[in-house]
């Protein structure tokens, strides 16, 4: 009775090695692949490159007062101005 305990406890422990190698080497799929496929991505030009936007800097400053707004009311916060184009 013993050998069978033995023989059922070393493929229970094959069984689960085997489950762990599969798991591991999923883990290092999943984290793997990408990187070598960005890779490829890059070196391939299947991205386009060098591309850029259309917009334009403002060449004169803006200032918070030139909106007629407080600058005080302002302090430590982000804002983002738009300046509509004239139209003629």
């Amino acid at each position: 009775m013993s050998s069978m305990q033995d023989i059922t406890s070393v493929t229970q422990t094959k069984d689960i090695q085997k489950k762990n190698r599969r798991s591991f080497f999923l883990m290092i799929t999943i984290f793997v692949l990408p990187i070598i496929l960005a890779k490829f991505a890059l070196n391939g030009q299947w991205l386009a490159t060098g591309v850029t936007n259309k917009g334009t800097l403002l060449t004169n400053e803006l200032t918070l007062e030139d909106l007629g707004l407080d600058p005080a009311t302002f302090t430590h916060h982000w804002l983002i101005v738009y300046n509509l184009p004239y139209e003629l």
